[in-house]
């Protein structure tokens, strides 16, 4: 493990001491959880549960169809408030410790907070801190912890690890895609990670209405700043004539990204209370400095955030701000 400071395997040793001086733990990530969410937790529960540890993992968004193929996801539990009191709690993927929702109070229900995350400047509020945005992904820093336990990954383990770095480099082509994670994916292969298949199960197992909806969020694509920032949103009622949730929008961005000198992509999906937006850079903007304006946060290329108000506020409010970061030539 050569890759590690001797910090960080400290920090390795010190949450594998934990992890064998108690018995229940709860795992949970994010709003709205993605690839690395699911793989770095259920990773993360398969190991406890091999070492007889009692594991509750919990969400407070509901798993998407697409990753519901994963080993152990049928037993993630959804909600907005778990019961329980457990002897750890760990907080993966989490930019901040509100990102979990609210999903436990962690002064009252567990007794050792541990968080382990990839994402710049996120606060240190675990009694034990695995952070550092030189990971390409919270499943990376997990391989590290499970490799440090022990020789060996299982097949389980493997591919909820594998799905992770797929989708947080989207499909290893983000820069964020480095020569650790070629090396990551090579072990997992040997164990019998199959790449094709995975692939066809996140991103070519679309449903009809899926496919309608991607139709009628690419009609709503536009560009502003001289063609350098493009944007696209989903409204209400998109939703209501394709029947489908929030869920079914992710990697949708993508669309807006790929257009030829585009700078900043931009993604509105109008919910309940607030608009969540989604931000990516193809160039030097810094979309994460965008996201922090506004509360939000994530990384210099990928970020996000809400805004209070109505559609055509948040696109005017979130645009006026981009303008500033593309650039001037």
């Amino acid at each position: 493990m050569k890759e590690l400071l001797e910090k960080e395997k400290a920090i390795l040793r010190e949450i594998l001491n934990v992890i064998n001086k108690n018995s229940t733990f709860f795992i949970t990530s994010h709003i709205h959880p993605d690839g690395d969410s699911f793989g770095s937790s259920l990773a993360l529960a398969a190991y406890l549960k091999s070492k007889g540890k009692k594991v509750c993992v919990a969400m407070v968004d509901p798993t998407p169809s697409m990753y519901q193929f994963l080993p152990g996801s049928e037993k993630i539990k959804t909600g907005k408030k778990i019961k329980g009191v457990f002897d750890v709690a760990f907080v993966l993927d989490c930019g901040s410790q509100e990102r979990t929702g609210g999903i436990i109070d962690f002064k009252k229900q567990t007794k050792i907070v541990v968080n382990i995350d990839h994402h710049i400047k996120t606060p240190l509020f675990g009694d034990i801190n695995l952070v550092g945005h030189k990971f390409s992904s919270t499943v990376e820093q997990i391989y590290y912890l499970l490799k440090k336990a022990k020789n060996r990954l299982t097949f389980q383990e493997a591919v909820c690890i594998y799905v992770g770095l797929l989708t947080e480099t989207c499909k290893f082509q983000e820069s964020n895609t480095s020569s650790n994670v070629f090396s990551i994916a090579s072990e997992l292969l040997k164990l019998g990670v199959l790449p094709k298949e995975i692939s066809k199960k996140i991103y070519q197992n679309k449903s009809f209405q899926e496919q309608k909806l991607l139709g009628m969020v690419l009609s709503t694509l536009k560009l502003s700043s001289v063609n350098k920032i493009a944007y696209l949103e989903v409204n209400k009622k998109i939703y209501e004539k394709t029947g489908v949730s929030g869920q079914e929008t992710e990697g949708l961005i993508n669309y807006a990204s790929m257009i030829f000198g585009v700078e900043i992509a931009v993604f509105f999906q109008e919910q309940k209370d607030f608009i969540k937006v989604s931000l990516r850079s193809n160039g030097k903007a810094d979309v994460r400095k965008i996201a922090v304006f506004f509360g939000g946060g994530g990384h210099i290329k990928a970020a996000g955030c809400k805004i209070y108000g109505t559609l055509k506020e948040a696109k005017k409010q979130v645009l006026d701000v981009a303008q500033k970061y593309v650039s001037k030539n």
